[in-house]
């Protein structure tokens, strides 16, 4: 038998066709419309990511308003203090475990705040309540976590500087309308009254808002204007 001459075998029905690939048009509509899915998506997932830091920031300001109340019940009804006017992001802890205070409100409150057992042997930063939202602006602007989030009431809560006497929570004729404890940054009051400063943010964190706790332990969200 001459295999040479042997006829070729089709596996298949005569109707198969060889496989065709996509034209340009199909390509070029493709793309169109995985384009349109990403500019629809992209701006959904930052509202979602904005939202998320935000959502946090304001489960910080009501741990912190809990642990002023608690603070507050336990030191004869007077509020926490003395403390500065900008408080920063950290509170630090010595060799020996001890909470170094210098004005700071998280330091003060760090026994109310669920904190895991201090640290001792090295001298280490905590950084309890930090918002992912000024931390991510902070990165933005390239510079560390160490840094000035917030401000607090010096006046009723005492100013450190001056090593004035915290008011008793029950001297505040109107706690639901006296701030405590709020977000600032370079284009808020006290941002534009030490200029430039680096050790806060060039902008709110929250781009519209801020966030606010009041001495009755409520929290809001002011507009720019009404934080300023």
């Amino acid at each position: 038998m001459n295999l040479a001459r042997s006829p070729k075998i089709w596996i298949g029905s005569s109707n198969d066709k060889p496989m065709q690939g996509f034209t340009l048009t199909e390509v070029l509509v493709v793309t169109l419309i995985i384009a349109v899915l990403a500019a629809l998506l992209v701006p959904a997932v930052s509202r979602a990511t904005k939202s998320g830091r935000a959502a946090v920031c304001s489960s910080n300001f009501h741990q912190l308003a809990h642990a002023m109340m608690l603070y507050i019940g336990e030191n004869n009804g007077r509020l926490p203090g003395p403390v500065t006017a900008g408080q920063a992001t950290f509170y630090s802890v010595n060799p020996g475990g001890v909470v170094r205070i210098q004005g700071n409100l998280l330091a003060l409150l760090q026994p109310y705040l669920g904190e895991p057992e201090l640290p001792k042997g090295s001298d280490s930063l905590r950084y309890p309540l930090l918002c992912p939202a000024w931390k991510a602006q902070r990165k933005a602007e390239g510079r560390s976590e160490q840094g000035v989030a917030t401000q607090a009431n010096d006046t009723e809560m005492g100013n450190y500087s001056r090593n004035e006497t915290p008011k008793a929570f029950a001297a505040i004729s109107s706690p639901a309308t006296v701030k405590a404890w709020w977000e600032t940054d370079q284009l808020a009051g006290y941002g534009r009254a030490g200029g430039s400063n680096v050790n806060l943010i060039s902008k709110p964190a929250h781009e519209n808002f801020r966030h606010c706790l009041y001495m009755d332990g409520h929290v809001e969200r002011l507009s720019l204007e009404d934080s300023d």
